[in-house]
């Protein structure tokens, strides 16, 4: 009798491969949340909201992006990411105006425009990005909550 090789379909390594890198990013993402959240903390672990100016711990508050996580050029831009509360990211939908105003008040008036030219520069980061990412922020976090001692 003759034995029978099944192979499996290449589409499937491919979603494998998908999973693979979307579950670095979702490590990438939270390690660098946090870092975001602690590094604006003060020494008590309270954060202020970028938009609202509202205080809160820093496990409860949100790492709101200006520009959308689905840009990737900005994904991890750490000028791009701020703390901000569940209401004003979630529900307010970022309350960009506002989130603009303390941008221009925080980095000067031209920050608007390099984050409009890097949100279309190309950018697509690799299995090796995303663990270097998650890696580098987990050091940095932390590091930080040793120092805050939170």
């Amino acid at each position: 009798m003759e034995e029978i090789c099944i192979q499996q379909p290449r589409r499937v390594s491919g979603s494998i491969m998908k999973y693979k890198i979307r579950t670095l990013q979702r490590k990438a993402d939270k390690e660098f949340s946090r870092y975001v959240k602690l590094n604006q903390c003060d020494n008590s672990g309270y954060c202020t909201c970028c938009t609202c100016g509202r205080t809160f711990l820093w496990t409860e508050i949100d790492a709101g992006h200006y520009v959308g996580r689905a840009c990737i050029p900005l994904r991890y831009d750490e000028m791009n990411v701020h703390p901000q509360c569940k209401y004003c990211n979630r529900f307010r939908e970022g309350m960009k105006d506002e989130y603009a105003l303390f941008l221009i008040k925080t980095y000067g008036e031209d920050i608007l425009n390099e984050l409009h030219q890097k949100k279309y520069s190309v950018g697509k980061l690799t299995h090796e990005d995303y663990q270097e990412l998650y890696e580098m922020y987990k050091e940095k976090s932390n590091a930080l909550q040793g120092e805050k001692e939170l």
